[in-house]
């Protein structure tokens, strides 16, 4: 568990340091366009005025030269993560120095420096391109690992809650006898250990964003809520059998989040940031573009599916006893089900 915090907060260091990495070469783009303007206006002749003006020309290239190669040193630092963007910089560097040399030649060469002008350019927004790209593969590697430590919370409540239902069933009576009194001592302990699970639960979707942020979990978190309410209603009542149904709805409901979960964060890329073919100048291809929250689309779907199953089962299950319920619990239920 320690091992898999250390992850999560590196995960998200590094996105939060690939951020700033892109806003630094935005910023450099927008120091090297000065420069490409410049460039663009001096004077090439002999003269005082024209040297000068190239003289300032190349002290600025020679100082977004010194930036740039500092950009790069920052970018080297983050690792393998951000090693082409660093490589590239370097480039762009070698470049303004260029620039800043042929400035100061005794014969100015205008074409010769507007050609490294544009390759600079070039290469400075193959920098951002790529560091937007180790960006986002950072950020879903960070959500990543967010779904990890979600799925081992999750695996938990699953894990204690198919528990306490194999408790519950061992005390229904059969034949629709009544609770002895041991029995019903435990369902009532059994209702207790029911709500304290039911806030756990609760208390996860409260305080943590991710979930917040993923409208399918959140609708997940509000039947788990209801069928936990019902069945503790039911243990503590002394009725397990009428908890059962609940049992079972939470049973299958967390079931069905650690599946999505589970199959959101199989391995999809063994070089997730593209060094394999970095010598080529070619770019990997972006991660798996999150869904709301953070969820992959795919899983997002997954969840919804489950829950109009779960709905369309719970449906089948209140027509087949509709007849057998008072018509109050049977408005009631009746209005539960439409506002799923």
């Amino acid at each position: 568990e320690a091992l898999s915090e250390d992850r999560k907060v590196r995960a998200e260091e590094l996105a939060r340091e690939l951020e700033s990495l892109v806003d630094s070469i935005e910023r450099l783009i927008e120091q090297a366009e000065v420069v490409r303007d410049e460039v663009a206006t001096v004077g090439d002749g002999a003269d005082a005025e024209s040297a000068a003006d190239r003289e300032r020309s190349a002290l600025g290239a020679g100082k977004l030269s010194q930036n740039t190669r500092g950009v790069a040193t920052d970018a080297r630092a983050m690792g393998r993560e951000a090693a082409r963007v660093a490589r590239t910089l370097d480039g762009a560097a070698v470049g303004l120095g260029k620039i800043a040399g042929n400035l100061r030649a005794e014969r100015f060469d205008r074409d010769d420096t507007a050609l490294a002008v544009d390759g600079v350019m070039q290469a400075l927004e193959e920098a951002l391109a790529q560091a937007e790209e180790a960006q986002d593969r950072a950020e879903e590697r960070a959500e990543e690992e967010q779904r990890e430590e979600l799925l081992v919370k999750y695996r938990d409540f699953l894990e204690r809650q198919a528990g306490l239902r194999g408790s519950v069933v061992k005390i229904v009576p059969e034949d629709g006898k009544a609770l002895g009194r041991r029995e019903l001592i435990e369902s009532r302990r059994l209702g207790t250990v029911q709500e304290e699970l039911r806030k756990a639960i609760a208390d996860l979707r409260g305080q943590d964003e991710f979930v917040q942020s993923s409208d399918a979990l959140v609708d997940f978190h509000d039947a788990i809520d209801s069928a936990l309410v019902d069945a503790k209603e039911g243990l503590s009542g002394g009725k397990p059998a009428d908890a059962m149904p609940h049992e079972d709805e939470a049973v299958e409901l967390l079931s069905a989040i650690v599946g999505a979960l589970d199959e959101a964060n199989a391995p999809k890329d063994e070089d997730p940031f593209g060094e394999e073919n970095a010598d080529g100048g070619q770019q990997g291809g972006g991660g798996q573009q999150g869904g709301a929250g953070g969820m992959p689309p795919d899983a997002e779907i997954k969840l919804l599916r489950a829950m109009q199953e779960a709905l369309a089962r719970k449906t089948r299950a209140f027509g087949e006893r509709a007849e057998s319920i008072d018509a109050a619990a049977r408005a009631q239920e009746v209005a539960e089900l439409a506002a799923r």
